[in-house]
């Protein structure tokens, strides 16, 4: 099975930055309504792929309440991850407090 990232990195390596999305309080708020729960984190993950596609990243596996994103740049990662707090917090305004889910972001490196 062939693992390449892109015919840029035919014979180099490259520091990619990995970023990774979760719902915080996910299994509590499943447990109250898995529904409605169900709903909102198909609608926060649609709008953080998304996001992260319109930044240049690449989805490369939904955790069920996340995703786990690479980027080519981490510039562009970090930018990512601000635009999409900024459109999740806009999203959550715009409900009723107790309906919105908080998406927790975290990044790290990789050489790939």
């Amino acid at each position: 099975m062939d693992y390449r990232v892109s015919s840029r990195s035919e014979g180099q390596r490259l520091l990619a930055a990995i970023m990774v999305t979760d719902a915080v309080g996910f299994s509590t708020a499943m447990s109250v309504n898995e529904e409605l729960t169900l709903r909102l984190i198909d609608q926060d993950l649609s709008l953080i792929a998304k996001i992260c596609h319109e930044f240049g990243g690449t989805v490369l596996k939904s955790t069920g309440d996340g995703l786990l994103m690479y980027f080519l740049s981490a510039v562009e990662a970090v930018a990512c991850g601000l635009d999409m707090q900024r459109q999740l917090i806009e999203l959550a305004q715009r409900m009723v407090p107790e309906r919105a889910l908080t998406i927790a972001l975290a990044f790290t490196w990789a050489i790939l």
